[in-house]
């Protein structure tokens, strides 16, 4: 494999991991504003996070998909969980020097 596609196919994975990071942060973000109450409505939230409200929906349904109670509520104008939750979302990444995985 040459160097130009080595690099290539670098550059694309590291795309890939940075967005990943990216939406575990904004879930990060809207679960301690869900957290608080304090979301505002679709709109609001999509501003305050940068993201489209259509991405809102999609990380409240990524939500709800691991099982978090998320709902919506006109009145408080805010998303809330209807029962407490701990959501814990953690990035480890590691580098294995190459000697250490031929030993193992």
């Amino acid at each position: 494999m040459s160097l130009e596609l080595k690099l290539g196919k670098l550059k694309q994975n590291l795309n890939y991991y940075m967005k990943a990071i990216q939406q575990f942060e904004a879930l990060q973000q809207l679960n301690k504003l869900i957290s608080q109450q304090k979301t505002g409505s679709p709109d609001e939230i999509a501003t305050r996070l940068k993201i489209s409200r259509s991405h809102v929906y999609n990380l409240v349904e990524v939500l709800r998909d691991w099982g978090a109670p998320v709902k919506y509520s006109r009145r408080l104008r805010s998303f809330f969980y209807s029962e407490p939750i701990c959501l814990s979302i953690v990035i480890d990444v590691k580098i294995v020097a190459q000697d250490v995985r031929s030993s193992e």
